[in-house]
């Protein structure tokens, strides 16, 4: 067996096994307070501080859950919003459409809520409650969520000229579309 350079094996000793360390065979040191080493957290983590992403700030603040393919109804009927309107101005394919209002789809993907929160033009508070109905939130770290944030808060509300601004900065488009 090798040994690293400038040290030496004992006169006769077998290396270390795991199972060995493992059935207490083999003494372990253990260090002394003294000789503690304090531990280096990596670079790249961030501390924690007010700017910090917390999703569960911006999910149901406690209220009693409230399903998405609820929430979405009871938005389309308080906008008096036909079916047909809100997935075509939303860029949703009408057979993903019909599993969100059926229920086989549960949580959509972001992408599909963000669309919805756009076509259907809800205010910045409609949108983040309707997105905490599928378990999401903005992430004020993520490039995309900015930029539908900001065109919500402009009140920009065509989908196609969002994409076309999202390809653009090389972001996921909005839209859902259903795969055969």
């Amino acid at each position: 067996s090798k040994t690293p350079k400038g040290s030496k094996a004992p006169t006769g000793a077998k290396p270390a096994k795991a199972s060995d360390l493992a059935s207490g065979s083999i003494p372990v040191k253990k260090p002394l307070a003294s000789e503690a080493v304090p531990i280096k957290q990596p670079s790249s983590s961030k501390p924690f501080n007010e700017h910090t992403f917390d999703k569960n700030l911006y999910m149901n603040d406690g209220k009693e859950s409230f399903p998405f393919r609820d929430h979405l109804i009871d938005l389309l009927n308080k906008k008096n919003i036909d079916n047909i309107v809100a997935y075509k101005s939303s860029n949703i394919d009408r057979k993903a459409f019909a599993k969100i209002l059926s229920g086989d789809t549960k949580n959509p993907q972001k992408r599909t809520v963000l669309a919805f929160c756009v076509g259907l033009k809800l205010s910045l508070e409609e949108s983040q409650e309707l997105l905490a109905s599928a378990d999401l939130a903005f992430n004020p770290y993520d490039k995309r969520d900015k930029l539908v944030r900001d065109c919500i808060l402009s009140g920009q509300y065509d989908v196609g000229q969002v994409n076309e601004m999202l390809y653009a900065c090389k972001q996921v488009q909005l839209g859902s579309f259903f795969k055969d």
